[in-house]
């Protein structure tokens, strides 16, 4: 296990694979990445990208200090993963990319106290169990596609819904407002229910 990885600069981590189909499977294990500006908000790990790794903890998209500009330009790619988390919110994020991962959560700042902005973000072929307060009413954009969602989809905004698997045993879809649902599937939802 790497421990604990702070990136304050644009930086590619490229492991051997979340679950490599090979004889000696040994994972790429990270604690935690913290995608982040640097102490003076210089520099960032902007445009930086992740592949094949297993993240035990979580990876966190911080913001600029001194303005609401978030991490942008950011690749998360073939990881399993326990949490991404936007660590700020009422912060503008752009270009990031998530697809192909197993991710328990997705989610705004840990706390729930707020949703994040994502411009012209996709979010696309993942496993989640978890999707829960990302958008922010009737502004910003982002695609949310070909996706598996087992558990909670609660309090999204501004986003286009396509051709999505929501097979919610536990919980529901709620709290959605400002988007727009095309070819998805709802297997055993408690309640769907869109605004």
């Amino acid at each position: 296990d790497y421990g604990t990885v702070t990136i304050i600069r644009p930086l590619t981590i490229i492991g051997a694979g979340a679950l490599p189909n090979k004889n000696y499977a040994l994972q790429t294990l990270i604690t935690r990445i913290n995608y982040t500006f640097s102490g003076n908000n210089l520099t960032s790990g902007s445009g930086s990208c992740l592949i094949g790794c297993n993240i035990t903890d979580r990876i966190t998209l911080g913001a600029n200090t001194l303005s609401t500009i978030g991490i942008s330009n950011i690749l998360i790619a073939r990881n399993k993963v326990n949490t991404i988390g936007f660590l700020n919110y009422d912060v503008i994020y752009n270009n990031i990319k998530i697809e192909n991962n197993v991710i328990r959560n997705l989610q705004s700042a840990f706390s729930f106290t707020g949703n994040v902005k994502l411009n012209n973000s996709v979010i696309k072929n993942n496993i989640f169990e978890r999707v829960t307060y990302i958008g922010i009413n009737g502004s910003g954009s982002w695609i949310y596609s070909n996706n598996i969602v087992l558990e909670n989809f609660n309090n999204n905004s501004a986003a286009i819904i396509s051709n999505n698997i929501f097979y919610l045993t536990a919980s529901d879809i709620s709290n959605i407002s400002y988007c727009t649902f095309n070819n998805n599937i709802f297997f055993s939802c408690h309640k769907i229910e869109c605004c």
